[in-house]
């Protein structure tokens, strides 16, 4: 039973029963909280049981008449003693567009936050080709550059050491050539061909690349290294004395981890690349004949892609010098070449059937050589399939899907 606070009557037993229930009636602000007609009254009042009654604990009726809602119920704590009213555990409830402005932080916050700690992270990711494989991980440089490092069981090639070559038609071969000495009549006479799209490598197959496939395949390693290793401080050089299956075995380990075809390229895409394409130029580096541009004729191998002679599209190096390359094309003469000027190459003209045509040219030829302007990038030579030879190199092609 509860009492009056000022006559000490006994309330009626529904009011009592509704606050030991804990399940208040629900009274309205205005027959709640009423203040009193005195002005200069100091305590604060509550209108309770019709009298007017002092209570020092409750907040200024103004505040009272501001902050509560009129349609709002009273229910009263468990744990707070009957005739103490407390504010509800409840939260107020939050408008529409206070949840909205809170959301919007909160999510700026949680973007920035996690940016921190991409950035912090290495900002990595995988990168993907169309057909869904990775080729590698990106991450940042020191200088703020993007790099790509190999996934394990994944290939990087196309996306790091090679470059698209957009496909044509061209002008093959040269007819400004003497037609009758047996070096430069090889590339006469200048023919259409058409190649379709291709990555190329930018450089040719270095000792330390190659060295990867003998360890990984148990291949045999050239005869100039010993141990399984290449010789040191050449790592970055040029992988030479290899025969074609040599590099097709390389070509064949390569696909499996691109997950593409890739292989030697043919002398048509060879010299595509190596001329700027649909451009044509005589030489990589354009139309005129620098002798110092390439590595012909040093007497010595160079790392790869160490000399100026870069192609103006695709930055494909040593395409003229350094070491001479495979490419996957039997030898024949071109197409209307005069079959009466072939006297030179009688003796050897069954065993040329059985040969291979390698491009460029290499640091081993004869320096007098340098001087006629018959030396163009469309120049070629043969060789057989078994040969191995501390000039001979190559550089892959893959499928562009």
């Amino acid at each position: 039973n509860l009492l009056n606070p000022t006559t000490d009557e006994r309330l009626s037993e529904t009011i009592s029963n509704d606050y030991i229930a804990n399940t208040a009636p629900e009274i309205s602000v205005g027959a709640a909280f009423k203040p009193s007609s005195d002005a200069s009254q100091t305590a604060n009042l509550i209108h309770f049981g019709g009298q007017n009654v002092a209570a020092p604990n409750q907040p200024p009726t103004a505040q009272n008449n501001a902050e509560l809602e009129t349609s709002r119920r009273f229910q009263p704590e468990s744990s707070v003693a009957p005739g103490f009213l407390s504010q509800s555990s409840e939260a107020q409830r939050k408008s529409p567009v206070l949840k909205i402005a809170a959301g919007a932080v909160g999510a700026f916050f949680i973007l920035i936050f996690g940016g921190a700690i991409y950035f912090l992270t290495g900002n990595s990711a995988s990168v993907t080709k169309s057909d869904g494989v990775p080729d590698g991980k990106v991450t940042t440089s020191a200088n703020g550059q993007p790099t790509v490092e190999k996934i394990s069981g994944g290939g990087n090639r196309v996306g790091t050491k090679m470059s698209l070559v957009s496909g044509g038609t061209f002008q093959m071969g040269s007819s400004d050539v003497s037609i009758d000495d047996p070096r430069w009549q090889r590339q006469y006479p200048a023919h259409s061909a058409t190649v379709g799209n291709f990555y190329l490598d930018k450089t040719e197959v270095s000792n330390e690349e190659y060295a990867e496939f003998v360890a990984a395949e148990k291949h045999p390693a050239p005869k100039n290294w010993s141990g399984g290793k290449p010789p040191a401080g050449e790592e970055k050089f040029p992988v030479t004395f290899v025969s074609l299956p040599d590099a097709k075995a390389y070509a064949a380990w390569v696909s499996k981890q691109e997950k593409r075809p890739c292989q030697l390229p043919t002398e048509e895409q060879w010299e595509f690349a190596a001329r700027n394409g649909s451009q044509k130029t005589f030489y990589p580096w354009g139309n005129e004949w620098k002798p110092d541009a390439a590595n012909i004729a040093t007497k010595k191998l160079a790392p790869v892609g160490n000399y100026p002679d870069e192609t103006l599209t695709g930055g494909f190096k040593d395409m003229l010098g350094n070491a001479l390359e495979w490419t996957s094309t039997k030898y024949a003469l071109y197409p209307d070449f005069p079959m009466a000027k072939d006297k030179a190459f009688d003796k050897e003209s069954v065993e040329k059937e059985q040969q291979t045509v390698v491009r460029g040219s290499s640091y081993g030829e004869d320096k007098n050589s340098l001087q006629t302007s018959q030396w163009l990038i469309s120049e070629r030579k043969s060789t057989r399939a078994s040969q191995k030879s501390q000039y001979v190199g190559f550089r892959l092609a893959c499928d562009d899907k």
